[in-house]
């Protein structure tokens, strides 16, 4: 709203309240121009200010033609009805020497206003009504068309004032119009078009303020607040009491997926929903079918009853029942290789030799692979493989560390060789997307040398050869057998094999590492149970320990056997390339 000064005076605004909505709007009567007030509220708080507005209706019927100008003036102190204390003003303070209406909050003509009653017309000026100590007071706000009139006959806008309630203002106070319809004399008309006067209707008064004391200001009731609850402060007492939420509003969750909850009377409920509402587990296989929410609110499983027949998918399972609303194969015909032993001694192997319909491989089937590599124990079934490379594991009757290898990797569930139940787990020959060269290629030439503690001995004497392992990468299993050549295989025999794991350079010194030796074929080896290795400079393999017989005479040659009896491995159980071997000899005298 616009009501900047204008000629020196300020354009209207009236400031008020009305108890209940008392604009107070003049009774229609037929065939009558009425002048009537709308205030913006109803109640103001003691120091408030209201804005009130003056509207015209019907300007047509009075007979004089349309309306070409207005004077609109209303009494500057709102007039006390019934007990009141302090008082409702256009002045700052009625102690205050005489000052226009318009210092305090003058009236003035909102001309942006879209309902304004000149609002269409080109070429008109407007005005305040003039200053508050003219007798009788008065405020007002004045426009008059330069050269034309304009017809009147829905409700428009005139003018407006503002009034504000002094600190200690209470009660009842009422807006009037000041000296309607004296012709030249009265503060408050309508001209027509000739200068005749319109006569109009109003109420007097025309608005009634209500001010009233918050007894709520400052009072602080969101303490009472809650899922279904607001605090609210009672204006009358200005004590806080709780104001239930609307029914349905949501509240705290009781992690019930079969209730709903609301708030219903101020109190936070949880009701059931409807039945057959999907809850829990959405499964729906042979044995287990999606939940749902039962009347009572309850979440209900709906599992199959134990026993039920169902397929659990593998051709390797018999007699498949749902159990705890999973299926499950009673009857497993799963032969894994690798199982080679089982709890109760039988074997676990799938072949005519051993028979046990085993379906675990674990640490047993190694350490059986271990004593089968020493000698120390008969365990046919841990021939697995052949020769390297050999996928379709074909057993070549000698336990070597190439079938300790593909029992290790059936542990972690890895498969060298063909699961012999179609439907079991798929064997794992290669990493998906590498073949055997590849890995192969992945992993360092090496070269293996042996080097003994003397190289000149005497009848009856023994020397330890050390096995050293260099420029390796990627290792996880090795094993090494030596042969003894010269002129009497008898003259230089092994008396001895071992590996010092406790050795600083023992090449599997920071992993958990299976070792075996084998006196009789003079064979060591070692294995880690996952990954690889690849460790800086030389490192130490084992020892073989040789010794002279009595008839032993010149030099001897100690040499590692090869073909298929010496050999690396790298982390996917791929050959490792021995680049160069470096033998020994030893001189007997």
């Amino acid at each position: 709203m616009d009501c900047s000064h204008q000629g020196g005076a300020h354009l209207a605004r009236f400031i008020g309240l009305v108890v209940g909505m008392v604009a107070v709007i003049a009774p229609q009567v037929q065939g009558a121009t009425r002048v009537f007030m709308v205030p913006d509220d109803v109640t103001i708080a003691p120091g408030a200010t209201v804005v009130i507005q003056l509207w015209l209706e019907d300007t047509v019927s009075a007979g004089l033609g349309p309306l070409r100008s207005y004077q609109m003036a209303t009494n500057c102190d709102a007039l006390p009805i019934g007990e009141t204390t302090g008082f409702i003003s256009h002045n700052p303070s009625p102690s205050a020497p005489p000052i226009a209406c318009a210092d305090g909050g003058s009236p003035c003509v909102d001309q942006d206003n879209p309902d304004w009653v000149f609002a269409p017309v080109i070429g008109v000026s407007a005005e305040n009504a003039g200053p508050c100590p003219d007798l009788p007071p008065r405020a007002g706000g004045a426009a008059v068309q330069i050269e034309d009139s304009q017809d009147v006959t829905d409700a428009r806008y005139l003018t407006e004032a503002a009034y504000t309630a002094s600190a200690d203002a209470s009660g009842d106070f009422g807006v009037t119009i000041q000296s309607p319809d004296l012709g030249d004399q009265g503060h408050s008309f309508l001209r027509a078009m000739n200068a005749a006067n319109i006569l109009f209707l109003f109420d007097d008064p025309g608005a009634v303020i209500h001010v009233v004391v918050d007894l709520c200001a400052g009072v602080d009731c969101s303490d009472l607040d809650n899922d279904c609850n607001d605090g609210v402060c009672d204006s009358g007492t200005g004590d806080c009491l709780t104001v239930a939420k609307e029914d349905g509003t949501g509240c705290t969750d009781d992690m019930n997926e079969c209730t709903a909850d609301e708030c219903i009377a101020g109190s936070c409920t949880h009701p059931g929903v409807e039945a057959g509402t999907a809850c829990g587990d959405p499964s729906d296989t042979d044995c287990d079918n999606p939940d749902t929410c039962d009347a009572s609110g309850a979440c209900q499983n709906n599992a199959e009853p134990n026993g039920t027949p169902c397929d659990d998918g593998d051709d390797c399972t018999e007699d498949d029942q749902c159990v705890d609303r999973n299926c499950v194969g009673l009857i497993d015909l799963h032969c894994l290789w690798g199982d080679i032993t089982n709890p109760n001694g039988a074997g676990g192997f799938c072949n005519p030799e051993c028979s046990g319909g085993g379906t675990d491989v674990d640490f047993d089937d190694v350490l059986c692979a271990l004593e089968g590599f020493a000698l120390v124990a008969n365990c046919p079934c841990a021939d697995i493989k052949g020769p390297p490379g050999d996928l379709a594991c074909i057993p070549n009757l000698v336990i070597d560390f190439d079938d300790i290898l593909t029992i290790l990797n059936a542990f972690a569930g890895v498969y060298d060789c063909p699961d012999p139940c179609p439907a079991g787990p798929a064997p794992i020959m290669d990493p998906p997307g590498r073949d055997r060269a590849e890995r192969t290629e992945r992993s360092a030439p090496a070269v293996i040398e042996l080097v003994p503690s003397v190289t000149e001995i005497h009848v009856g004497d023994t020397v330890e050869i050390d096995v050293y392992l260099t420029d390796v990468g990627d290792l996880r299993a090795y094993q090494i057998a030596v042969e003894v050549t010269g002129l009497s295989k008898s003259g230089l025999v092994v008396k001895d094999v071992r590996v010092d794991s406790n050795r600083a350079d023992f090449v599997f010194a920071v992993d958990d590492a299976l070792t075996a030796v084998d006196v009789k074929g003079a064979r060591l080896g070692g294995v880690i149970v996952a990954g690889g290795v690849t460790p800086d400079g030389s490192v130490y393999l084992g020892t073989f320990v040789l010794v002279a017989a009595d008839n032993a005479r010149g030099v001897f040659e100690v040499k590692l056997r090869v073909a298929g009896e010496s050999f690396l491995r790298d982390s996917q159980s791929a050959p490792i390339v021995i680049s160069s071997l470096v033998n020994t000899t030893i001189t007997i005298e």
